[in-house]
């Protein structure tokens, strides 16, 4: 099999992106959250700059459009009631564009999403949001297995900078990671070094260790030494 055959391609799925005319867009989690404090995204500014392009060309275009916001609760900075919570101003709902609100990374969970995407009448839909390896992902999955077609934008996405390495079981308990776990060269000279260790000698039969430090009396010669009263 040729290494640059996709999974789409193996499955018979049209790879043909969609368009703005024959699709429905839904923009995930664009809120403030991601643009500063703890949360705030690698590259979040080019991504909102592409998603409001997008979004004008798609007004234009007269595509049907679903803001998608995630609610984590008071405080949280995902509290939509908070000015953190709120959609980007680059990227605000107009009057006439429904806002889904949604509490799981997927965003047709427990929301009515599904029914206004059906309402649409659109088999394809076209997924861009923050962030990236989370809701975009997720909403994307739970469009494909809905029936949907996904396209997903790449360039109005971003996420934070992950950590590299698969989580792999280590050679104690639990998981490692590849780099917390020792090259062959040093488990094989950690194997030689126990091998040639000098193991304490059994006790022979009849007596009992006393004392510590490898010294073994026999029970009767622990006895022998003890004072009369």
């Amino acid at each position: 099999m040729n290494s640059s055959t996709t999974l789409r391609q193996l499955n018979g799925l049209d790879p043909t992106p969609a368009t703005l005319d024959g699709a429905t867009l839904i923009l995930v989690d664009y809120q403030n959250t991601y643009t500063r404090g703890v949360m705030e995204l690698a590259g979040w500014q080019p991504a909102l700059a592409s998603a409001s392009e997008l979004l004008t060309r798609a007004r234009a275009a007269d595509t049907n459009i679903i803001h998608v916001v995630h609610d984590g609760g008071e405080g949280s900075p995902y509290d939509l009631a908070a000015e953190i919570g709120q959609i980007h101003p680059a990227v605000a709902p107009l009057p006439n564009e429904p806002v889904v609100v949604k509490t799981a990374p997927n965003a047709f969970v427990g929301t009515d999403l599904g029914e206004r995407v059906e309402a649409a009448g659109n088999k394809q839909v076209i997924v861009m949001g923050l962030m990236t390896h989370m809701c975009v992902t997720f909403t994307a999955e739970g469009a494909f297995l809905r029936g949907n077609q996904p396209t997903v934008v790449a360039d109005a996405c971003a996420t934070r900078p992950i950590r590299r390495g698969v989580v792999t079981r280590g050679v104690g308990y639990g998981l490692q990671a590849p780099s917390q776990i020792p090259p062959p060269k040093a488990l094989r000279r950690r194997a030689r070094v126990a091998a040639h260790r000098p193991r304490p000698r059994p006790a022979p039969r009849g007596c009992r260790s006393y004392g510590g430090r490898g010294r073994r009396m026999s029970y009767r010669a622990v006895h022998a030494h003890r004072p009369k009263s």
